[in-house]
């Protein structure tokens, strides 16, 4: 496909937007703004779309078709691209994901709760890095290899035709290894911190997290260390309080260690202690 006729199609697909279930998705370019709210795991829609075509016209979407491995780096930006695409903070149920050069697709479910069930999404790495240009519901009678392609016709066939469009779920991979390790840290931290208030601040203590580390074990499971530090207590009369943490259900459940924590092998799997500073 020459370039020339490469932009005109990308571009008329992005005016066009994904129409895959009967509800239209976002289709967000590099310069979209960003909301100016916090994103909840409630959410599953962004706003409106770009009205300016931004696909790049030199996407590469040729060569063998991977899955990436849970864990690895690339796994991890597609997921952190399809939060920011859906506006979610919640973690994934990955069906489906596949990876063609510079273009991917997916069928991922957000485990929060209040989430809206399997959504199916499209990736373009652009200038080194991915980002989501479509999402729709997964599973409705429009949701089919060839409406996804006149949707996305800078995507290979090849690749379309990987996802198994029906509605019997495959077998979800590592459900809880979807997050990067910034994202976990930054709700431990909000966790710990509310904690922290509640123990401390009730009794006029202000307080400093001093440790704050996260680590995944081997089934995906994220698991944190905290440790609070009170702060302009002149007389020395309050200790440091020590967090341990699990995420799980959405998440963060936290154990406090206070005064003197047992052992960390009575709590942590031993894949993550050392990780975790211990």
């Amino acid at each position: 496909m020459s370039r020339a006729r490469t932009t005109l199609i990308a571009a008329a697909a992005l005016a066009g937007v994904l129409v895959l279930s009967g509800c239209a998705p976002t289709l967000p370019g590099p310069t979209t703004p960003a909301s100016t709210t916090q994103p909840t795991a409630s959410q599953t829609t962004t706003g409106q779309a770009s009205v300016e075509p931004t696909t790049p016209a030199n996407i590469a979407a040729t060569g063998p078709i991977t899955t990436p491995k849970v864990g690895s780096a690339e796994r991890t930006a597609l997921l952190d691209a399809a939060r920011t695409q859906l506006n979610v903070t919640s973690q994934f149920d990955v069906y489906q994901l596949y990876v063609q050069g510079d273009t991917a697709i997916g069928d991922i479910e957000p485990t929060a709760k209040s989430a809206n069930g399997r959504i199916f999404v499209a990736w373009e790495r652009r200038d080194g890095k991915w980002t989501g240009i479509g999402a729709s519901k997964f599973g409705s009678t429009a949701a089919n290899a060839a409406d996804t392609a006149r949707a996305l016709p800078s995507f290979s066939t090849e690749l379309i035709d990987k996802i198994d469009w029906t509605l019997a779920k495959p077998k979800a991979k590592a459900t809880t290894s979807t997050s990067s390790s910034s994202t976990m840290q930054k709700s431990l931290s909000a966790a710990a911190q509310k904690w922290s208030k509640t123990a401390m601040s009730g009794k006029g203590v202000p307080y400093k997290l001093t440790v704050l580390k996260v680590a995944q074990d081997s089934k995906g499971v994220w698991w944190g260390h905290v440790v609070s530090q009170p702060s302009k207590d002149k007389n020395g009369s309050y200790e440091a309080l020590e967090f341990w943490a699990k995420y799980a259900s959405g998440s963060w459940q936290g154990k406090v260690q206070d005064p003197e924590p047992p052992a960390p092998s009575t709590y942590f799997p031993s894949s993550v202690i050392s990780k975790l500073g211990f």
